[in-house]
């Protein structure tokens, strides 16, 4: 449901061959007003979550390593 609406898909627009419906997935029949209150649901959700107070400071590790040829009876990919 919510990769249909991410993908742009409106309400009443068929939806394109290529995606399996729920009946063939799941095996279960889902009426449009279920779906929709569904996916309003999740997007209230959503919302909710982007309108978070963030934390004033958040923890972050930077990573870095050059990748080397190292001859050790073989040659290996090492990183320095």
């Amino acid at each position: 449901m919510l990769s249909s609406q991410a993908l742009g898909r409106r309400r009443g627009s068929r939806q394109p061959p290529h995606l399996p419906s729920l009946a063939q997935v799941y095996g279960a029949s889902v009426s449009k007003e279920t779906i929709s209150r569904i996916t309003g649901k999740a997007i209230e959700e959503m919302a909710a979550w982007q309108a978070r107070p963030l934390d004033a400071v958040y923890a972050a590790i930077f990573l870095d390593a050059i990748v080397v040829k190292v001859r050790d009876g073989q040659v290996a990919n090492r990183p320095v």
